[in-house]
């Protein structure tokens, strides 16, 4: 597993996702740039739309979206990509995040473009749709939804969980000192194992209802706590961006010999986390998008690149800043959490106030990414076997909780981190030649298709 998880998630994998980026970015000539501000205004001018009855809307599809990448990747994977790749690893994931925009906007206008609708119910859509309907790769489709599938284990289950349990144990540490971690981690498994069973089956519009409603408030409690540590270390900012920028290129010249970090580590610490966060390329959240009720192409791809803003440009860039200028120990050149991000807030908010605030807001992204990854799994077991397989599917992945809570947590981010890039694997080349072969897809960045 260490060689395939070394290929996938190093240098090979992360020089992939980077290239397609930069390929599609161009292709869709610079998409990210000329089309921000429209999808500033696109998503600020959303009103409260109506839509049909099990379906959402647009501003439910991107939430359900958000709920699917903001999860305890934004707190746990950010610190874990600083610590193995280094301040360095912080560019990479910017970079990744600013090509992934072009890759997610072209996601997005793919899977609404290419959406069926069955028997009058609500919308569905994703790769295994554009794949089956626009390259006639059926079999392809297929292998996205097996992905698709073992993903939805790993990163929207097993990691969520396991950082989840972690953080409740330290949360109970910093309060009542002596308690057992595995009998908590159980309990924590147990009381969300019941929770997850009963929100998975309320379907779509649950889902989303409460998507619509936690993601806002928790980005914004996540977003005001780690603005008060980078405010209160104002005066180290410019030397964490200083080593940032060196960090990139020359890891050793910032931290020196001793982590055993290089180059390639940072590029790839920074890319594959960036793309476990925010999901271009994976195709994940498309299905998400591509079920928004009245959705066209171009202007739902918009909301796709807004997507990936708000998730890494915004919600890691704080974490990462946050981190980097509070002065807390960072392990670098091993494997590091949630409890890095925890150390950062106790800087301001001492050792309760920020075990209380990672697990609020740890607790949020969790069970709301839960329900996003449930929603993917559901969609992709659909399309694999009907409707037969779904209440079989739904049980399973609520059952698994339990165990996930207490799996070694290494072993679980490497599990997850080489579904995501397995997905992309099979979800970007799919993209890029429906690129070249569609005339009205070529210039979607253009904004000129808007059928549906």
């Amino acid at each position: 597993m260490e060689f395939l998880h070394g290929f996938l998630c190093g240098l090979p994998g992360a020089s992939m996702l980077l290239g397609a980026g930069i390929y599609l970015s161009f292709q869709l000539k610079w998409v990210q740039l000329r089309c921000f501000v429209p999808a500033l205004k696109e998503v600020f001018s959303c009103a409260k739309e109506p839509c049909g009855c099990g379906e959402m809307t647009k501003a439910q599809s991107l939430c359900t979206a958000l709920a699917g990448t903001m999860g305890t990747g934004n707190i746990a994977g950010v610190a874990g990509a600083v610590a193995l790749g280094g301040p360095g690893a912080v560019l990479w994931m910017w970079a990744a995040a600013f090509f992934g925009m072009a890759v997610k906007y072209a996601e997005v206008f793919l899977a609404v473009r290419f959406r069926s609708r069955k028997d009058g119910e609500a919308w569905a859509g994703g790769p295994m749709y554009y794949m089956e309907k626009g390259l006639h790769q059926k079999r392809g489709a297929k292998i996205f939804c097996v992905c698709g599938v073992l993903a939805s284990f790993g990163i929207g289950n097993a990691v969520q969980v396991n950082t989840l349990s972690g953080s409740v144990c330290a949360l109970a540490e910093a309060f009542f000192h002596g308690v057992s971690g595995n009998a908590l981690r159980l309990c924590t498994g147990g009381i969300l194992c019941m929770l997850t069973f009963l929100m998975l089956f309320g379907g779509i519009r649950r889902i989303a209802c409460v998507a619509e409603r936690m993601i806002p408030f928790v980005s914004t409690v996540y977003i005001l706590s780690m603005l008060c540590v980078i405010i209160l270390r104002g005066e180290a900012i410019l030397a964490v961006f200083g080593d940032i920028l060196a960090g990139a290129f020359s890891p050793p010249s910032v931290l020196g010999g001793a982590a055993g970090i290089s180059m390639r580590h940072a590029l790839g610490a920074g890319v594959t986390r960036g793309v476990f966060t925010h999901e271009a390329g994976m195709g994940s959240s498309a299905m998400a998008h591509a079920a928004a009720y009245g959705a066209q192409p171009h202007k739902q791809g918009l909301w796709g690149i807004m997507e990936v803003f708000i998730d890494t440009m915004v919600i890691c860039t704080l974490t990462a800043l946050g981190i980097l200028t509070s002065g807390c120990s960072i392990p670098y050149g091993g494997e590091a959490g949630a409890e890095v991000t925890t150390q950062a807030l106790a800087t301001v908010f001492g050792e309760k106030g920020s075990a209380f605030l990672i697990s609020l807001c740890l607790a949020c992204f969790a069970v709301s990414t839960l329900m996003a990854w449930s929603f993917y799994g559901r969609r992709c077991v659909e399309y694999l076997s009907g409707e037969g397989g779904q209440k079989a599917y739904l049980a399973v992945f609520s059952l698994s909780v339990i165990p996930f809570s207490v799996i070694e947590a290494g072993t679980v981010w490497k599990v997850a981190e080489m579904a995501c890039v397995m997905m992309a694997f099979v979800n970007i080349p799919a993209v890029i030649k429906l690129l070249k072969t569609k005339k009205d897809v070529a210039q979607c960045g253009a904004g000129g298709y808007t059928g549906r």
